[in-house]
């Protein structure tokens, strides 16, 4: 508990200052979002502090709260240093950037980690994304923990000031989406289920019902870009009724498999703001999350869905869009099914803008 402490007060103390001096030339505060997904799935978010040595480089740090997903342990509390290189261009400014620092277990101190994270990504204005790799290597122990991450931030060049939130949320809109997909992917159902002695008949994997929500960012009446999260229903039917040898001979099986998507949005929406029909491309990149349940076949890792759609009077959408994910099967009893392989489904959703 006293380390606990100690850890607190040296963040406090480290992070004061450097708010303190947000508001002086060349520093700025920032706000971040971070879904991680991998061997560590968990949601993070920072707050921190940067200052630009000179038009290309950039030095600061942070401190931040990271929970995973089912929120079943104790927080742990990352404290990271940062060192960022950036080259501005026409309406975007590209940047690389390097994390390292100390995550501290509030639950078991022994378990906390080094952190490291590089990673790539785009700044427009004040808001930027990128995506890297996250690494978390125990103080205790041995082995690493090998994950993605995905970062949605916001850049207070002036310090963090009521008028600054009011602009940023100002340009900010959600969608929430409903929708279905049809799987493109085939194996044999012995695969999927080795334990029910099927013979190599070819079925059907990546059907799917979805629901989603993306917090989206206007930086102009055409681009756009955000974060989103949702629920991704796979559903996977069988029949063993070409298996005369199998004593369940015309039996159906479905499969439900649940996973949470965490994804960052890239939209470009044509023509301006009021027409009654907008056409717009946008694609989707980020990670599933497995739930757990007694299924044969998961749907994870890495998930990308280019997308083309329309909207009508810029509030109702429609939109059909070729999603990838990894998919694997593994039985307790029987092993291995087949092997990872890339799933594709074509997906169809219909969503609202608010």
């Amino acid at each position: 508990m006293k380390k606990k402490i100690i850890l607190m007060s040296l963040a406090a103390t480290m992070m004061l200052p450097m708010v303190a001096q947000a508001k002086e030339k060349n520093t700025s505060t920032f706000v971040e979002i971070q879904p991680i997904v991998g061997d560590c799935d968990a949601l993070n978010v920072n707050f921190g502090v940067m200052y630009k040595a000179n038009k290309n480089l950039s030095f600061g740090g942070g401190i931040g709260l990271l929970e995973p997903y089912k929120f079943n342990v104790a927080p742990t509390i990352p404290i990271f240093v940062r060192a960022q290189a950036e080259t501005a261009l026409e309406g975007v400014t590209p940047f690389i950037s390097f994390d390292a620092g100390f995550g501290a277990n509030t639950g078991n101190f022994d378990a906390s980690t080094i952190m490291i994270n590089p990673m790539v990504g785009v700044k427009f204005g004040s808001v930027y994304a990128g995506i890297g790799y996250h690494g978390a290597i125990p103080t205790k122990g041995s082995g690493i923990a090998n994950s993605v991450n995905f970062r949605l931030g916001y850049q207070f060049n002036n310090g963090i000031d009521n008028s600054a939130v009011k602009n940023f949320l100002s340009k900010t809109y959600f969608t929430a989406e409903i929708g279905g997909g049809i799987g493109l992917t085939s194996i044999r159902k012995d695969e999927y289920d080795p334990g029910q002695g099927f013979n190599e008949e070819k079925m059907t994997i990546g059907n799917n019902i979805s629901a989603q929500i993306s917090w989206m960012y206007k930086f102009n009446p055409n681009w756009s870009a955000g974060i989103g999260i949702g629920l991704n229903t796979y559903v996977c039917k069988y029949s063993d009724e070409e298996d005369p040898s199998n004593p369940y001979d015309g039996t159906d099986y479905v499969d439900w498999a649940n996973s949470i998507p965490l994804y960052l949005r890239g939209q470009y929406t044509f023509k301006e703001d009021g027409e009654k029909v907008r056409p717009y491309i946008a694609c989707d990149l980020g990670g599933l999350i497995r739930l757990s349940g007694d299924v044969n076949c998961s749907f994870n890792n890495l998930i990308f869905e280019p997308q083309v759609g329309v909207k009508f009077n810029d509030k109702y959408r429609v939109a059909l869009g070729v999603a990838t994910c990894n998919g694997d099967s593994y039985d307790s009893d029987y092993g291995k099914g087949f092997e990872t392989k890339t799933v594709t489904s074509l997906n169809l959703k219909l969503g609202l803008d608010f």
